[in-house]
């Protein structure tokens, strides 16, 4: 049986208002994050996924992973992202991904606060009616 990837989630909320008026919102990291910063995600998914597929029994399983099918796929703020880990090499690289993204992200965040459904609305579906 061949040994298959870690895997973690980033979540973000947002939470806004206090008491009964407060609300909880999801927002996408690929929001505020830059091109360059999304080719770095992707290279960081492709270098667990291709260690799994190197190992004998599973070459098989290169197009159950949108990354190691698609060359060219970077992360988008409306699909939710996993990220892949084969071993203590991979859960370093993603912990300084991180820790030198998040300062940067949280920055551009302020600036501009978004729910990652009203960014759906906003860049997605500007032409569909919106109902409360």
């Amino acid at each position: 049986m061949p040994y298959y990837p870690g895997e973690f989630k980033l979540r973000i909320l947002w939470m806004q208002g206090t008491g009964h008026a407060k609300t909880t919102t999801d927002v996408s990291l690929f929001q505020y994050t830059t091109d360059a910063e999304n080719q770095r995600f992707a290279a960081l998914q492709r270098i667990p996924l291709e260690k799994y597929l190197a190992q004998p029994e599973v070459p098989y399983a290169r197009s159950l992973f949108i990354y190691t099918d698609d060359p060219d796929w970077l992360p988008k703020p409306n699909c939710d992202e996993h990220c892949y880990y084969f071993d203590i090499l991979d859960a370093h690289a993603w912990g300084n991904w991180l820790r030198a993204l998040l300062p940067v992200w949280i920055e551009r965040f302020l600036a501009a606060p978004e729910s990652n459904e009203n960014w759906c609305w906003r860049v997605l579906w500007p032409h569909l009616p919106r109902r409360s």
